[in-house]
């Protein structure tokens, strides 16, 4: 299915905190839905990053579970500064995950 289906439910672009499940796990991510503004994107992305997580797992079908919009997607003046917004989306988005432990 491809990101402009019809019928299919996108939430608006950004980073969120994420529970993401494989067949009958949970796992805790951090989505990011955009066209990677920094790099000059032009195609609309939805990635996951799965935390703690070392399995491959592609080809598997997910489902993705929006906790909490952590912030809007933005254009970055360098890859670094990038990053750097990255790591405190992490921090954030591992923050508000504690909230729905899954332990």
């Amino acid at each position: 299915i491809e990101l402009a289906d019809r019928f299919k439910l996108i939430p608006k672009d950004g980073i969120y905190a994420v529970h993401v499940i494989i067949g009958d796990r949970k796992f805790d991510g951090m989505l990011y839905i955009g066209s990677r503004p920094t790099v000059n994107g032009t195609k609309r992305n939805i990635e996951v990053n799965i935390l703690n997580f070392d399995e491959s797992i592609y080809g598997e079908h997910i489902r993705l579970e929006c906790l909490a919009f952590i912030r809007p997607d933005q254009k970055f003046d360098s890859m670094d500064l990038m990053i750097d917004q990255m790591h405190n989306d992490k921090e954030k988005t591992m923050n508000i995950l504690k909230q729905f432990s899954l332990d």
